[in-house]
């Protein structure tokens, strides 16, 4: 093994120059409506782009409404403090401070909205529109930092858009989803259109009040709407949505890199594709600017003169066409088998009225003379057991019942899709040997829906991808595809090219003397653990030592403060021999299966050690009755590139199943063992950034 180290490198400096002007006469230059997300908004080079936009429209000769979110992480901890998290508020001040002296502005300026937060932050029992008012708070104390910064390079105004977004006064549904996934209707006002006069306004997105004055939100995701609604008011020439990505795509990139770029599409497509999983637009966002006829447009911040996607009314395809093809993970499947449903009225309202009792909303069915098979989709229901005991309960009074956890629906969304028939059967059948539980194929014939056991999911999708989605020119709303977007953005901005590239001559000289060998460079190292620390929500970091326990690299992480997790004795020697202070404080030892002496050694250096299984705590009590441990969990359902990789669920050596857990209460509370952390690994390669939510949860 050998380390490099050498001169770091840094990406060139540049600055952005800016030439613009104002419109003589902007009552009756037109709207034009633009949103930047939470992201978008949360840094100096980020502004400097926003303000390149702005500047840029203004100079066309529109007016222009920047609708954005909350700082990024703000809205998730203003959660934390509704659910009495005490160092959720800490985190939100820390934030906006931080965001404050980013922008250059002083925290004072966003006081009221602080101190009206930290009000309502008191109250121990909230009512929903308190809540609501809580959350948009966020948005609010954004929008005062972001108004101070943007105002010293050109004239901009406040828009309070609670005066103008007003919730439905027909709304049927509970309280608290009035208050907190509020719904407006919303028509153009020639009387917006005229009281605003300035070239810029600045709203804050997400905020909205009731019919009495209330506050209310629309929603996660509801700055979209926002923006979207907000076009429609003005009657606005087109709406941007600025985000941190190109545009809607064919698939998931991340797991498909060939994935293409969709640079036009109609509406009603756009809405099938948000709904079937494809997370770059809020579904809501949509209708409001498709009954208006307004062009939406997504755009990406940190490439601004990249294509994009357009949705318009002029996009409206003319043959069977497959846009995209989406993946919903974590599906359960329900099947209810009954030879009383055969030619039986009122069976169908009998089973959907157990499902609406248990407040559950189904997905997809399909029915048989003798079944009836449904999904569940995770994101729509929180499926604990607890529920699930409770639904195959009261539906074994109606026939027998079988529940298929951990399944995968795979969508196609296009256009004519049975005329495609040939072309994806010609696929499917391929997968003759594995099990496609079910298959739906919408009324209005613009999606396909197989569902799938989860391991089967990416192969499916990859292969209709490789089938129906074209690789070349052929059809004009195809784009670059995601990898060559990347290479792109990769030539661009040199800097962010691997390590070995930048030193290519030194890894040659190594090649021929030390050839073959591993090299790891020191900057490289460093650079990956400062940005591990600049997560705020991180309070320690350990370094596995299973993916290299050699001296230099043992030794490079321990100057850089981390701590080390460690699976066996001679690991735990070997950071011994590093750490100076010898503190077993920075150890954490998480065998798996071994041997008794090893966890009474452990015990006895006073490391923190994690108990991975029920059968340890049962059978060697008293190796840990007086100590604090961790327990390791397993959460039901793992994640990762490939089924071998995913260290969880039933099938699973690693973990405490949650059904064990008040035997494992018990145990602890009856021998002085203390549980001071919980543990928890699902796989490895994983992509998807809602597996750590869905973890925690």
């Amino acid at each position: 093994m050998v380390i490099i180290n050498d001169i770091a490198c840094f990406p060139k400096k540049f600055s952005l120059k800016f030439a613009f002007s104002y419109a003589m006469d902007p009552v009756m230059n037109p709207w034009i409506a633009i949103k930047f997300g939470g992201t978008s908004v949360s840094g100096t080079a980020q502004w400097a782009q926003i303000i390149e936009v702005i500047k840029h429209h203004i100079a066309k000769g529109h007016r222009v409404m920047v609708v954005h979110s909350a700082f990024s992480g703000i809205t998730n901890a203003l959660e934390g403090v509704i659910q009495n998290q005490p160092e959720s508020l800490g985190f939100v001040e820390q934030r906006l401070k931080e965001m404050a002296t980013a922008l250059a502005v002083d925290f004072e300026v966003c006081e009221t909205h602080w101190q009206r937060l930290q009000q309502l932050a008191d109250l121990s029992i909230k009512s929903p529109n308190q809540e609501a008012e809580l959350l948009g708070l966020g948005e609010w104390c954004t929008n005062d930092l972001c108004l101070a910064h943007l105002s010293q390079f050109l004239p901009a105004q406040s828009f309070n858009p609670q005066t103008a977004l007003v919730s439905k006064s027909d709304d049927a549904r509970n309280p608290r989803s009035q208050a907190l996934s509020a719904q407006c209707d919303i028509e153009p006002s020639a009387h917006w259109q005229q009281q605003l006069t300035g070239d810029c306004y600045l709203m804050p997105g997400f905020v909205a009040s009731s019919g009495s004055g209330e506050p209310v939100v629309l929603g996660r995701g509801g700055s979209d709407t926002s923006a979207a609604y907000m076009a429609v008011l003005l009657g606005a020439e087109r709406l941007e949505i600025w985000t941190d990505v190109h545009g809607i795509f064919s698939a998931n990139p991340h797991a498909i890199p060939t994935a293409r770029l969709l640079t036009r599409l109609g509406y009603q497509e756009a809405r099938e594709i948000a709904a079937s999983g494809g997370a770059v637009l809020h579904p809501r966002c949509i209708l409001p600017v498709e009954q208006a006829g307004i062009p939406l447009a997504i755009k990406n911040t940190s490439d601004p003169k990249a294509d994009g996607t357009v949705l318009s009314h002029a996009y409206q395809p003319s043959k069977p066409t497959v846009y995209a093809i989406n993946t919903r993970h974590q599906v359960t499947l329900v099947s209810l088998e009954s030879i009383n449903m055969w030619h039986q009225a009122g069976f169908m309202a009998d089973m959907f009225s157990v499902f609406k009792s248990l407040g559950l909303s189904i997905d997809l069915v399909s029915t048989a003379q003798t079944n009836v098979t449904l999904s569940l989709d995770k994101a729509d229901n929180v499926l604990s057991q607890s529920v699930l005991d409770q639904l195959s309960e009261q539906l074994s009074d109606l026939g027998e019942v079988t529940l298929y956890k951990n399944c995968s629906a795979v969508t196609l969304v296009g256009y004519r899709i049975r005329a495609m028939a040939d072309q994806i059967a010609s696929v499917v059948s391929t997968f003759a040997d594995q099990r496609i539980y079910i298959t739906t194929q919408s009324s209005n014939d613009l999606n396909q829906t197989f569902v799938v056991d989860e391991d089967q999911a990416d192969k499916l999708t990859r292969a209709l991808h490789d089938v129906l989605i074209p690789n070349d020119d052929s059809q004009a709303h195809f784009g670059p595809s995601w990898h060559q977007l990347r290479q792109k953005n990769t030539e661009k901005q040199v800097a962010i090219r691997p390590w070995w590239h930048h030193k290519r001559k030194e890894l040659l000289a190594l090649a021929d003397g030390y050839s073959p060998c591993y090299a790891y460079d020191r900057d490289t190292i460093i650079h990956q653990i400062n940005q591990l620390k600049s997560l705020s929500a991180v309070d320690k970091i350990h370094y596995a030592c299973k993916a290299n326990s050699t001296d230099r690299i043992l030794s490079l992480v321990a100057d850089q403060g981390l701590s080390f997790e460690t699976v066996s004795p001679e690991e735990i020697e070997r950071v011994e021999q590093i750490l100076t202070d010898n503190s077993t404080s920075r150890m954490l030892f998480t065998p798996n299966f071994a041997p008794k002496a090893e966890y009474q050694w452990a015990m006895e250096k006073g490391i923190t050690t994690t108990i991975d299984n029920p059968m340890i705590l049962q059978q060697w009590t008293e190796v840990f009755s007086g100590h604090e441990v961790m327990l390791r969990l397993d959460p039901g359902h793992g994640s990762g590139h490939h089924r071998y990789v995913r260290t969880a669920g039933e099938q699973s050596k690693f973990g405490i199943p949650v059904d064990t857990l008040p035997e494992i209460a018990a145990i602890c509370r009856e021998n002085n063992i203390k549980v001071i952390g919980l543990h928890a690994h699902s796989g490895s390669g994983i992509l998807d950034h809602n597996n750590w939510q869905r973890v925690v949860e």
